[in-house]
């Protein structure tokens, strides 16, 4: 059994939060930067603003990950080639 994405997704966010890169505030800020840049969008879907401790406020997902800090599971493709060091 393979994990899924938001399980995928919340061990890439403990291994950032555990090596200083970003913490849970970083996570919400930028999630609020995106919303407020949605809300100036005529195309994009409106769900309303949050402040960042509003976000921050919100139960875990799939800890460290709330709702909005994942994705809609949408189609999606993928590749990997492999070559020889002499060949790439």
């Amino acid at each position: 059994m393979r994990p899924d994405t938001v399980s995928l997704a919340g061990l890439q966010a403990r291994a950032g939060i555990d090596a200083g890169a970003w913490d849970e505030r970083a996570m919400a800020e930028v999630v609020n930067r995106s919303l407020t840049d949605a809300e100036k969008n005529e195309y994009a879907v409106r769900r309303g603003g949050s402040s960042v401790e509003e976000l921050l406020a919100r139960p875990m997902y799939a800890d460290p990950l709330r709702k909005h800090d994942c994705a809609p599971v949408t189609d999606g493709a993928s590749a990997l080639v492999l070559a020889a060091g002499s060949r790439a």
